[in-house]
């Protein structure tokens, strides 16, 4: 792996519990995870995010902490 990092096409918004994508697509969050995997309403203890991709209802897990900032909002790095 080259350590370079790659634009994810995606921000991520805690207060507002969306993911929303370049084009203008807004999924929502379902869960905020912390480091242990358990739930959390707390944004500094935020590790993981779980976004629920329509149409088809998948769910991805985001590791906030491979993001960087400008990827978060609001940013807790």
């Amino acid at each position: 792996m080259s350590g370079e990092y790659n634009d994810p096409g995606f921000v991520i918004d805690l207060k507002t519990e969306t993911c929303t994508f370049e084009g203008g697509f807004v999924a929502p969050i379902t869960s905020i995870l912390d480091s242990n995997y358990d739930e959390t309403l707390d944004q500094e203890d935020a590790r993981y995010v779980v976004v629920k991709m329509p149409p088809d209802n998948y769910f991805v897990t985001v590791d906030l902490w491979q993001l960087r900032d400008e990827h978060v909002s609001p940013s807790f790095h």
